[in-house]
């Protein structure tokens, strides 16, 4: 019998070392852009139309949002141009486009309550304000201390609800009346740009009706006041850097060009005219 062949053992080779992947790294969680300015103690529970200064500063403010075309074409606009606003929202359209109010809060932009449904005559104003701060801590996280009355009313119990929840009372003293049938894209910027003061707040309107007049107005608006020298704050920045102003209540509507009847109606100011033949300059 042959030998039998021998059998060639052949070492196991090392076990190989799997390769490990570096751990991954986590992406550093984004910085929070949204405004969290608190309006100073001196203008808590107060109306204000505007504040006393010398320095070129205005604030722009949107009412009657969110709506998802038009306040996206404002928030674009404002992106452009490094622009922050103060925006007095409508508690059920933040209810209907909860989106659209996240976005403008993403965007830096201060925000205000408007009510729950921009009432002239409210039956429960304590309602209105309450249900639009909570639907606004829903959405947003953050209960305002900005207040806007619809209408600019101050006698209908929402002004009063939100000064004794120490609400500053934000009403305005440039207004571009773009809520008018008769309102152009010249008319809106002309409005605003003749009433522009140092320390001014501009009535403007990104919800409640057909806004596009507004958002062709708003470029021009902006050139022209920086042209000017002036530079945009919000509401809270604005209260800081002086002291408000409270107009009376007459003379704020006369310098909208309205009077306010004891009624609570609105009628056109009438203009006397001049009783004595101007100067020669």
């Amino acid at each position: 019998m042959g030998q039998e062949p021998t059998a060639t053992v052949v070492a196991a080779a090392p076990p190989v070392k799997a390769k490990t992947s570096p751990p991954l790294l986590k992406k550093k969680p984004k910085a929070s852009t949204r405004n969290s300015e608190k309006v100073p103690s001196s203008a808590k529970g107060r109306v204000v139309h505007a504040v006393k200064t010398g320095q070129k500063v205005f604030a722009l403010t949107f009412d009657d949002g969110p709506q998802p075309r038009y306040t996206r074409e404002v928030l674009d606009i404002l992106k452009r141009n490094h622009i922050h606003a103060t925006f007095f929202l409508i508690g059920k359209m933040v209810k209907e486009f909860p989106k659209v109010a996240r976005e403008v809060a993403d965007a830096g932009h201060v925000i205000g309550n408007h009510s729950w449904s921009h009432p002239s005559k409210p039956k429960d104003p304590v309602a209105e304000f309450r249900k639009t701060d909570t639907e606004l801590v829903r959405v947003l996280g953050r209960r305002p201390d900005l207040f806007r009355p619809p209408y600019g009313l101050l006698h209908n119990g929402l002004a009063q609800t939100a000064e004794k929840s120490g609400d500053a009372v934000i009403l305005w003293n440039s207004v571009g009346a773009d809520w008018s049938k008769k309102a152009t894209v010249g008319s809106i910027a002309s409005q605003v740009l003749n009433l522009a003061r140092p320390g001014g707040i501009a009535l403007l309107h990104d919800g409640g009706g057909n806004r596009s007049n507004t958002v062709a107005a708003l470029p021009r608006i902006i050139s022209s006041l920086r042209g000017q020298g002036y530079r945009f704050v919000t509401i809270p920045q604005l209260l800081r850097i002086s002291p408000a102003v409270t107009l009376p209540e007459q003379e704020f509507w006369k310098k909208n060009g309205l009077k306010l009847k004891p009624n609570g109606k609105f009628e056109k100011a009438q203009t006397k005219p001049p009783t004595t033949k101007p100067a020669q300059l």
